[in-house]
């Protein structure tokens, strides 16, 4: 009997390896990063808005995916490059928005780009060492 409980937590502790972990917030930064190109440059016409507030919008959308880039990628000097190329990417997309149909860039989204960005990033960088001493005590 004792085996059998073994062998189940030796299971349920593969599927929570760091790798495992780290691979699904990187699979997550990635279904964000496309979202937001969908979401930033499809026609006006065809958006759908969520109720709140818009800049709520942009912030949630760029805090949740900083959030997933750090988690992904928690070796900080890694981790600051794809945070600057974030924010890069945000300004980029904001001028994008000249050319699709019946949107028009601005600068306080960005703002609010960069706020949700560095809201984010510092959430991840608060509770990554909690997991890391989860998988440590594990």
């Amino acid at each position: 009997m004792l085996a059998t409980e073994h062998t189940v937590s030796n299971q349920y502790t593969m599927l929570l390896s760091p790798q495992i972990f780290q691979s699904l917030f990187r699979a997550a930064a990635c279904l964000c990063i496309l979202a937001i190109i969908y979401f930033s440059l499809a026609p006006a016409d065809v958006m759908v808005r969520t109720g709140a507030y818009p800049h709520l919008e942009h912030f949630a959308a760029y805090a949740g995916t900083s959030f997933c880039i750090v988690m992904g990628w928690p070796k900080w000097q890694t981790c600051r490059h794809l945070i600057f190329v974030l924010a890069i990417f945000s300004g980029l997309l904001e001028l994008m928005q000249f050319f699709a149909v019946g949107r028009n860039p601005g600068l306080w989204e960005f703002g609010w780009n960069i706020l949700g960005i560095a809201v984010g990033a510092a959430m991840a960088g608060v509770l990554q060492p909690v997991i890391a001493s989860y998988f440590q005590n594990r």
